[in-house]
């Protein structure tokens, strides 16, 4: 099969059975009057020769018996190319053209799919939707495009780390794909053809299609990609990712960094034991706090290839020390090595919200497996961090452009690294804490190693000590996941019933354990609480209330020589709670209003109001309704709800405990108590004045 008529008769003077098409291929509708036939196609060795000639042979294809492909010696040309009679011309032409048809080569799909002819055609037209759609097409063609959180994606290796962030070149990331790439992409996917003096042209894909293909925020046919990973990774079945490539089922690209063995088939219990004194092995020379702090590494450790294992969030995990060099980062680095065969990345603790989260969106988007702050000093904790943490998802502005992410699953795993870490309120709940202790005053000059360079050695037995891991998680989930009896974690569940029970089960300590000591030691809110709590009742011991003004008055009443302090706990706390000069009463009464109904220990801060200013009291919350109130049950008249204007001459308080039934209750304008010094209320300079004199003096 050649090009024209002319070739063909020149053939059939050589004793060929040759047909010549008017075009450079072969219609569709005309491929069955070839069925049965051993076809040879014989392009002009020129462009539109070889793109023709690949579409001939699609539409031949289980219609002839064969489809071969001949090339003719000759040069190629990108137009103008040497036909069949080109060839006869030359000396020992005949030989030439019939060794060529006896060479040809059969005819391959991914030959047609990698070639321009095999390319969709995509015709630059006036209905832009029409176009855009079949730009999307041809980009779903791709098996290095995918889509992830709303915007386009390619998988890079050796990438430069974000701003601030300190990493190996040679991990595997995720990055957002660029406008430029992604025209180069449109380009190479379609043949973009704009008509012109009705010819078709061959153009660059337009500028408003690619923004156009951009901005769709969901690309029909395109992989979604979750996360790439590069050791064993096990499922919530207790089946495990190890074959290389993209995985459908999970959106997870496995792109192995090394020789795994193969994750036992059925691993049993003391396999999980065995896979468990492996991995502790690597951390023989570290000096844990104690045995449930190792249980705190390991739970860590497993956690890379359960990641996919479990719905929900993952915690935070701080890994500190009682002094440097001690080696809290590199407790750190070897787990990032077995898994990724690289260091973890590494930042800074931002120093604002806003800084923060910007970084999150950051290596969020990166799908960065394990990202720690390192050498954190300070209260570490922020809202943008804490929403990480718990949320399960990330949604934020793109840096530097309007455009924001969708909902970006959360995969990473967050550590921070410090000595004698403290983390804010919020934060510490989200925590599971690693602690290493030593003796030594200089731990760095150390030598009595087991492993005396614990990176180089991690990196050699990584594929050991990854299946190890695998095993530990998948011989946990074909057991039956069996309940260890562990109290819960709230927001943390799914983690908790998979990694922190495993590690139980394989005949560790609850690592849970550690999260209470953390907690005690860097919940600085509730300490600031529970002290103020203690110092309002030494300055409020009859529960009359005290205002924050009232408060402050009587911090400044100078001593007298030799008179000791009435209020030291108090004076304490508001020091405590004073950051920028001189208390106030501004300052102190934001702070009750921000720690209002928190209990702690059994107390807690309420308000009311008297004479329009806010009254402050201590409640004991030992007989309130577990898991909340129906209202107050305090004896305390200033809890009684007014039903009256302030100026009447009597309170009403409603019983709000007896269902169905309202009461009320008149206290008459109150006259000096017995053991108040002034017996006329209008006088008393009581300081804080006595909750009856007070009410004489707001009702008059």
């Amino acid at each position: 099969m050649v090009e024209g008529v002319k070739d063909a008769c020149a053939l059939h003077g050589l004793g060929f059975n040759a047909l010549g098409t008017p075009s450079s291929y072969l219609n569709a509708k005309y491929a069955r009057l070839l069925s049965g036939v051993h076809v040879v196609v014989v392009p002009d060795r020129d462009k539109a020769g070889a793109d023709g000639a690949m579409p001939t042979g699609a539409n031949l294809q289980g219609v002839a018996a064969t489809v071969n492909i001949a090339t003719l010696p000759t040069a190629h040309k990108e137009s103008g190319g040497d036909d069949i009679r080109d060839i006869l011309k030359k000396p020992d032409g005949e030989k030439l053209l019939r060794q060529a048809i006896s060479d040809a080569k059969p005819w391959r799909a991914e030959d047609y799919k990698s070639s321009d002819a095999g390319k969709p055609k995509i015709i630059i037209r006036p209905d832009e939707e029409a176009v855009t759609t079949e730009a999307v097409a041809a980009l779903a063609t791709r098996k290095d495009i995918f889509q992830r959180g709303g915007i386009l994606v390619y998988i890079v290796r050796d990438s430069e780390p974000p701003k601030a962030i300190r990493r190996a070149k040679r991990c595997v990331r995720i990055l957002k794909l660029p406008t430029p790439r992604l025209c180069e992409t449109l380009a190479s996917s379609a043949k973009w053809v704009r008509f012109t003096d009705d010819r078709p042209q061959i153009v660059h894909p337009p500028q408003w299609a690619v923004n156009a293909v951009e901005s769709r925020g969901e690309w029909l046919d395109l992989r979604t990609l979750t996360s790439v990973a590069e050791s064993p990774t096990v499922l919530a079945d207790g089946s495990v990712i190890e074959s290389p490539g993209y995985h459908q089922d999970t959106g997870v690209f496995y792109i192995p960094s090394c020789d795994f063995p193969p994750v036992p088939a059925k691993p049993t219990r003391d396999d999980a034991v065995r896979a468990r004194d492996e991995l502790l092995n690597v951390v023989c020379d570290f000096p844990f706090l104690n045995e449930t702090h190792k249980a705190s590494w390991l739970a860590y450790a497993i956690t890379p290839v359960a990641i996919h294992a479990y719905d929900g969030s993952t915690p935070l995990f701080a890994v500190d020390a009682n002094t440097r060099g001690t080696g809290k980062t590199l407790l750190v680095d070897v787990v990032s090595v077995i898994h990724t065969g690289g260091k973890a990345a590494k930042t800074s603790a931002p120093s604002s919200d806003e800084e923060m989260r910007k970084r999150l969106t950051a290596v969020i988007i990166e799908g960065s497996p394990v990202v720690v702050f390192d050498n954190v000093s300070g209260t570490f904790g922020s809202a943008s961090l804490d929403a990480a943490l718990t949320g399960g998802t990330w949604s934020d502005r793109l840096l530097g452009s309007s455009q924001t992410t969708g909902d970006l699953s959360i995969n990473s795993i967050f550590v921070a690294t410090g000595n004698n870490l403290q983390f804010a309120a919020d934060t510490a709940r989200r925590v599971l804490h690693v602690r290493v202790e030593t003796s030594m005053e200089q731990p760095e000059e150390r030598e009595d190693f087991k492993h005396k360079r614990l990176i180089e050695w991690a990196k050699e037995n990584r594929g050991p000590l990854a299946t190890a891991a695998a095993t530990i998680v998948k011989a946990y989930i074909l057991a039956g996941r069996p309940s260890q009896s562990l109290p819960q974690w709230g927001s943390f569940e799914g983690w908790s019933d998979l990694l922190r029970s495993a590690v139980v089960w394989a005949g560790m300590p609850d690592c849970g354990e550690t999260r209470q000591l953390l907690r005690e030691e860097s919940d600085r809110s509730a300490n600031e609480l529970l002290t103020l709590l203690a110092g309002w009742e030494e300055a409020d011991p009859r529960g009359d209330g005290l205002t924050a003004s009232g408060a402050i008055q009587l911090l400044e009443k100078p001593l007298k020589d030799g008179e000791p302090d009435l209020y030291p706990t108090l004076r304490s706390a508001i020091t405590e709670i004073t950051t920028r000069g001189k208390p106030n009463a501004r300052a102190i009464g934001m702070k009750l209003h921000h720690m209002a109904k928190r209990v702690c220990d059994g107390k807690r801060f309420v308000r009311d109001y008297r004479s329009k200013t806010a009254v402050w009291f201590v409640e004991q919350t030992a007989d309130l309704t577990k898991g909340g109130t129906n209202g107050s049950n305090s004896s305390n008249p200033l809890y009684l709800t007014r039903e009256h204007p302030p100026n009447s001459q009597s309170w009403g308080a409603s019983d709000s405990h007896t269902a169905g039934i309202s009461t009320s209750t008149t206290v008459s304008p109150a006259s000096a108590p017995d053991d108040c010094d002034h017996p006329n209320p209008a006088t008393c300079d009581r300081e804080p004045a006595c909750w009856a004199c007070e009410q004489y003096r707001g009702e008059r």
